[in-house]
């Protein structure tokens, strides 16, 4: 919880006034913002509890992960501390299991489809990829907490599935871009069911355990 107290003055990607270039599209319409447990604790004394629910991700029988909901309608009038996605919007950090800064990657399950249908995105920060890899400030410090070298290198893993799961949608002619706007229609759970996609977010949790011990694990229920 102290981590993300820690975060609150921070800011990770830095262009000031993006929204005037695409009407404000990661906000404008209001969104649903993923937040660990940790987060929430360290922001809950701000956040509208009516706006939240909760989900657990078992990653196997005895060890699970807390995630956390936010129905934002701000729509980028903000009047709390900005959850950390938020901060990073639109790309999150790619990483290995030391912690090293590899480059960046899209982040949300839209940006993702956008780029299967190789359609322009709206997000104009995603068309100078090389400026926005040069805005990331402040990312050693995400980059020395364990808990966010699993999410960062988690996101990886669900990024493959997604690809996976909506290049199947598409083959089967069951994803069209006009979707793209309704994408509430789909229950991208299912992308994160299969045993692939287990094996391979047990094995990174092993692994980083392996490594930072209770660092890590004092983030994950048993």
């Amino acid at each position: 919880m102290e981590f993300f107290k820690n975060l609150k003055d921070l800011d990770f990607i830095s262009f000031d006034g993006c929204y005037k270039t695409c009407g404000g599209y990661c906000c404008a319409k209001g969104s649903i913002l993923p937040m660990l447990k940790s987060e929430y604790l360290a922001l809950k004394d701000e956040l509208d509890p009516n706006k939240i629910i909760s989900k657990k991700f078992y990653l196997r029988q005895k060890t699970s992960l807390v995630v956390y909901f936010l129905r934002c309608d701000f729509k980028g009038l903000c009047t709390h501390n900005k959850p950390l996605i938020c901060k990073l919007y639109p790309c999150y950090i790619k990483t290995n299991k030391f912690g090293e800064f590899l480059g960046i990657d899209m982040i949300s399950i839209r940006d993702i489809l956008y780029q299967i249908l190789k359609i322009q995105h709206p997000c104009t920060l995603l068309h100078k990829q090389k400026a926005l890899k040069n805005s990331i400030t402040n990312h050693q410090t995400l980059l020395k907490e364990p808990l966010m070298i699993f999410v960062f290198m988690a996101f990886d893993i669900m990024k493959k599935h997604l690809h996976a799961y909506f290049a199947k949608l598409i083959k089967d002619n069951a994803l069209h871009i006009s979707d793209i706007k309704n994408l509430n229609k789909y229950n991208f759970y299912n992308a994160f069911k299969s045993k692939e996609f287990l094996a391979e977010i047990n094995a990174l949790y092993d692994e980083l355990e392996s490594i930072y011990q209770d660092r890590l694990s004092i983030h994950f229920d048993e």
